[in-house]
């Protein structure tokens, strides 16, 4: 329920902040463009100057882990309802957020002070419904 309440630009946003919050990643902005429709943006580890890509999907959306092996970085998908397709449990470079986990760093202390108030207000809510 909680992915039909956000928007999608909400659920990349999440994703960003939940980056952030478990590996240190930060976003670089001037990455975020029509023409890299493949990924959302680029994130940096700042430890080693990795590039991180990101696809961000809301809804029943599939997403293919081969579209993504010709990446130099790490790869991390989310689909909130559909499937990550043709990724394997030793891929290193390419990994799968789940709508689980996602939302379980939503709802988490960790998430209060790096999300959105739009973020905010519908987590505050699903604490309250799920009371």
């Amino acid at each position: 329920m909680f992915y039909s309440l956000i928007s999608s630009t909400d659920c990349e946003d999440l994703v960003y902040a939940y980056l952030f919050s478990e590996y240190g990643y930060i976003v670089i902005p001037s990455t975020n463009k029509q023409s890299t429709a493949l990924f959302e943006c680029v994130l940096l580890d700042p430890k080693d100057r990795t590039h991180i890509y990101i696809q961000v999907k809301k809804g029943k959306v599939d997403i293919d882990a081969n579209a993504f092996r010709h990446l130099q970085g790490k790869v991390f998908l989310f689909t909130s309802e559909g499937n990550v397709t043709n990724l394997d449990d030793n891929d290193e470079n390419i990994k799968r957020i789940s709508p689980e986990k996602l939302f379980d760093f939503a709802i988490s202390d960790a998430a209060k002070n790096i999300v959105s108030d739009s973020i905010s207000y519908w987590t505050e809510y699903m604490r309250k419904a799920l009371k």
